[in-house]
């Protein structure tokens, strides 16, 4: 249907585009024939001129000045004009002028001394990165460690610019894991994907560790169990129904907030971590409320509270 109606509507085409011709020929006496084939080649002429127009155009478009420079001789609109994305007041940097309807480049030297006073090395911390420095070249690392990550702080072209270097040999700077005294992050390692950590027994709690990659000790964050609280909990226990447990919801939350502001807080919390989100209490051969699974973290607890 499509096909035939597309077809039907070109054929109409043709017919009205050869009426023109027609209507104008019995006007003018026979010319209209000669009229009509010079109008055309006039629109051919016209449109083979205006695709040569653009594609010239598209050719030489100019270039706007972003976030970088644009490229040297690429085509710009006004003379004159300035562009220097990386200006930085102190330090030296490249430019882009506008002349003759063509992009320039230039270099501009770092800034006057007496207007960009040299910040010098500091005794105890390295310079702001990007502030002023007189010596080309100089380098600026009080806190400077063989076997410690540091900051270096270079003088380049007018301005300090930062290195961070890594942690020294591992040969002659190994960190050997102690619980007691942890190594200082970024120090270097022998043993990659070694953890430690100085206990972490609460699993209720944030855990911070360490781990050996790459040669150094990084930080690691062990996140905590879902561990509930009194008030999530203890509907689960009281429905248990069991003998040996809490009479009623009030004595249960009363009981948990007590364990967990007491000596017994830790081994509570291990059993928190042991029955998840969803736990299923039973009745043991006690008639103490327990979860399935978690028997050890349970006689731990009852025998912390109930000695």
């Amino acid at each position: 249907m499509t096909l035939s109606m597309n077809l039907r509507q070109h054929v109409l085409g043709l017919v009205l585009l050869g009426a023109g011709p027609l209507v104008s020929a019995g006007c003018t006496g026979g010319s209209g024939t000669t009229e009509t084939a010079t109008t055309a080649d006039s629109e051919s002429a016209t449109g083979t001129t205006t695709d040569a127009t653009d594609t010239a155009s598209t050719s030489d478009d100019p270039v706007a000045c972003g976030d970088s420079l644009p490229p040297e001789g690429s085509a710009c609109t006004e003379d004159g004009a300035l562009c220097a994305p990386d200006a930085q007041p102190c330090g030296g940097y490249a430019t882009a002028t506008c002349e003759g309807g063509a992009w320039v480049y230039g270099q501009v030297e770092p800034g006057d001394p007496e207007l960009c006073t040299p910040i010098p090395c500091g005794d105890d911390d390295v310079p702001p990165e990007d502030s002023p420095c007189a010596d080309e070249g100089e380098s600026c690392a009080p806190n400077k460690d063989l076997c410690l990550p540091y900051t270096d702080a270079i003088c380049t072209e007018g301005l300090w610019k930062y290195t961070f270097i890594g942690p020294g040999d591992p040969s002659e700077c190994d960190f050997p894991c102690d619980p007691d005294n942890l190594p200082p992050e970024g120090s270097a390692c022998t043993i990659e994907g070694e953890f430690c950590s100085p206990g972490c027994e609460d699993p209720c709690e944030f855990c911070n560790v360490l781990t050996c990659e790459g040669g150094a000790w990084e930080p690691l964050e062990v996140f905590p169990a879902e561990c509930l609280s009194c008030d999530e909990i203890c509907p689960s226990v009281v429905d248990a129904g069991c003998a040996g447990g809490p009479p009623d919801l009030e004595a249960c939350v009363d009981g948990c907030v007590n364990i967990l502001n007491g000596p017994c807080m830790l081994d509570y919390n291990k059993m928190l971590a042991c029955v998840g989100a969803e736990p299923t209490f039973t009745c043991a051969d006690d008639d103490l409320p327990i979860v399935e699974g978690c028997e050890a973290q349970f006689d731990a607890l009852y025998a912390c509270t109930m000695p």
